[in-house]
């Protein structure tokens, strides 16, 4: 079988290096394996670039192309593949079409432009949106002239990319996230063909995200992890010692707040005393909870159309949710509402930008009723405190549910097919606005449950050890201080002209993760769950998954309170976790 492996993003390692990992395990088991590279024809401005605007200047671009050139030839070097690079497969007339197609494209007709039926403008939009934290496919000037680079880098693919794979005619497409423009375009030529494309990601595990690896066919099934027959199945069971503990590193790595894929702050521990008074909570009143979802996100996979349409949705967006939840709660003096916004909106850990959306949000929630409030980063609020004063948490999409739901609060879903970051059984979940309401309420009154902290553990225990691949053992990514790994890459700057990266790459040895890596991409499955056997897994006895999760619990609530300031949440904690 002829695997094509579209790599032109070799700048990140953390990615390259897991990618030819899985490679690497289809080449052992008698595939072919051709790896399409690029080597500098997104020079002008390439999701390697996205530290900087698309206006940053030629030395940058130059030197992240070179350190992505550099990367690529070590990658390839004796690897036994086929190595191509996409610049190959391009004419000058090729570049003379862009350009008489820019002068046809405006923005007022640019999602109007098609190649071959393939959208290409469309999907020359997603990092684009993302990077810009935009939800309006509207585009002023600055943001126009940048979008005509996203534009030309996916013409150019979809035009080299049709050559690559009519030459080669692959039986097999593999790219690291298919939702990236050029990814996409290359998927699509292959659904054109028909050819089965797979997209492979990073694990969800917050230490070890580097070493597992997702792999899913087409752009919807990595949206279905949740809903797939594997996911029921290990929910009906109890978790092992060895998959609490693993997950207890996960959940350390959440409430110390440092990793970039963790939105919150870092608890300061603020007392429930502090947090009431500076929201305005009274003593009898109890405290909803609405964590709204980065809105460009969604929007952006919607626009290209990697997730799949909903009929007839409860609510169209966001602000018709919230501003249901404000008409639902003002009557209602025994509740207050607050309205956590989501840290994406705003300059974070891991983008500077500051979306148009915050400057919406900023100017609606205005005059809002006494036991309303809305809760912006710029507040300096961990939601790790706000979890300590919250009965009741109101979740759309956000995967910040799981975190109420791993301190037992319940936490209420409506349209349930838009949930896809976790495990939607592990919500309360309603059908209809009148089942909304009744949920809400329903949720005042039941309290903080255990089964809530035992599923949100089963969940990351499949998230992290079924859904996902382990490949520890063939690709490790070290963790040094920063002071070293400083020198070190100061070293190679000035003598190898390119980062240094703690990196250790081998074959694999386990048969058994071998066929996980390969089962899918080779017999065309969803992913590896299609062979997911629950016999294969250590079954535990629920009394002592439920003495170790306990245990755990009460190990980790000192991370984000203390016995003096906080003796409401901590007692409600003690009490779920007696024997």
């Amino acid at each position: 079988m002829k695997i094509l492996f579209f790599s032109p993003h070799s700048y990140f390692n953390v990615h390259a290096l897991p990618e030819k990992v899985v490679a690497s395990s289809l080449k052992n088991n008698g595939n072919t394996i051709i790896s399409v590279g690029c080597s500098g024809l997104y020079s002008n401005y390439c999701i390697c670039m996205t530290a900087k605007k698309y206006s940053a200047s030629t030395i940058y671009k130059n030197k992240i192309c070179n350190e992505c050139k550099f990367n690529r030839a070590n990658l390839i070097k004796d690897n036994g593949f086929i190595n191509l690079n996409i610049d190959d497969y391009l004419m000058n007339t090729d570049f003379d079409f862009i350009q008489n197609q820019l002068l046809q494209i405006s923005p007022e007709n640019y999602l109007d432009y098609v190649w071959k039926e393939i959208p290409v403008a469309r999907y020359a939009l997603y990092e684009f949106l993302l990077n810009r934290k935009l939800n309006s496919i509207l585009l002023d000037s600055d943001e126009w002239n940048e979008f005509k680079i996203h534009f030309q880098n996916s013409l150019l693919t979809a035009i080299a990319g049709e050559r690559i794979i009519l030459k080669y005619n692959p039986d097999r497409l593999t790219t690291y996230n298919s939702n990236y423009s050029v990814n996409h375009i290359m998927c699509d030529i292959a659904d054109k063909m028909n050819i089965p494309h797979f997209s492979l990601h990073a694990g969800g595990h917050l230490k070890n995200r580097l070493q597992e690896m997702t792999i899913f066919k087409g752009y919807l099934a990595s949206y279905s992890w949740n809903s797939q027959n594997a996911w029921y199945e290990y929910f009906k069971y109890p978790i092992s010692k060895k998959s609490i503990e693993y997950t207890n590193q996960h959940i350390k790595m959440l409430l110390d707040a440092k990793s970039p894929w963790v939105y919150s702050i870092k608890s300061n521990k603020k007392s429930e005393k502090e947090l009431k008074e500076y929201f305005g909570i009274q003593p009898n009143q109890k405290v909803l909870v609405a964590t709204m979802s980065s809105e460009d996100e969604r929007f952006g996979a919607a626009t290209v159309k990697t997730i799949p349409s909903f009929q007839n949705p409860i609510f169209l967006t966001n602000y018709e949710w919230i501003n249901y939840l404000i008409d639902l709660v003002k009557n209602e003096p025994t509740l207050f509402l607050i309205i956590r916004v989501h840290p994406r909106e705003f300059p974070n850990k891991r983008e500077q930008v500051t979306s148009k959306q915050s400057i919406i949000l900023e100017s609606k929630f205005v005059n809002l009723p006494s036991n309303i409030k809305v809760n912006f980063p710029k507040d300096n609020i961990s939601l790790h405190d706000i979890i300590k004063i919250t009965d009741v948490c109101l979740n759309s999409t956000s995967t910040s549910g799981l975190e109420f739901l791993i301190f037992g609060i319940p936490v209420v879903i409506y349209d349930r097919k838009q949930l896809f970051s976790y495990g939607r059984e592990l919500n309360l979940i309603a059908d209809t606005i009148d089942e909304y309401k009744l949920k809400i309420f329903e949720a005042t009154q039941s309290g903080k449950k255990l089964i809530n902290i035992i599923n949100a553990y089963r969940w990351l225990s499949y998230r992290n050890e079924v859904a996902s691949i382990n490949i520890k053992d063939s690709f490790q990514a070290f963790q040094y201080p920063k002071l070293i790994y400083k020198i070190f890459n100061i070293f190679n700057t000035i003598y190898l002209k390119s980062r240094f990266e703690f990196f250790i790459f081998n074959n694999f040895k386990s048969k058994k993760i071998n066929i996980k890596l390969n089962v899918a991409i080779e017999n065309n499955l969803q992913s590896h769950l299609d062979h997911f056997d629950i016999e294969n897994y250590n079954k535990y006895s629920s009394h002592n998954e439920e003495v170790l999760i306990k245990k755990s619990v009460l190990d980790y609530i000192n991370k984000i309170s203390s016995p003096k300031k906080d003796p409401i949440f901590r007692r409600e904690i003690y009490k779920l976790c007696q024997n």
